[in-house]
């Protein structure tokens, strides 16, 4: 089961292009949704051609994506267990 998700938000930082090991391009984008205090945070991962489009996106630039949400988990350098969205 996905849950399918559609938002427009501002990106917190440059967009970070990728190469997958299969040699696939990809771009993972740092949105905000919300404002003020409200602000929620997620990770967007744009794959194909719409990658090597999104790849020249800066800090601040609105942008609309559309995708399945999942919650991710993770450590950090502090070994802290962590969490977050992501959109793919």
């Amino acid at each position: 089961m996905s849950i399918e998700v559609a938002f427009h938000g501002f990106l917190s930082a440059d967009a970070e292009a990728h190469v997958s090991k299969a040699g696939k391009n990809w771009t993972r984008l740092r949105v905000g949704v919300g404002k003020d205090d409200a602000v929620q945070w997620l990770s967007v991962a744009v794959f194909g051609k719409a990658a090597e489009i999104a790849a020249t996106l800066k800090k601040g630039d609105r942008v609309y994506a559309e995708g399945s949400i999942k919650l991710d988990t993770w450590r950090g350098n502090d070994s802290i267990e962590r969490h977050g969205l992501s959109v793919a």
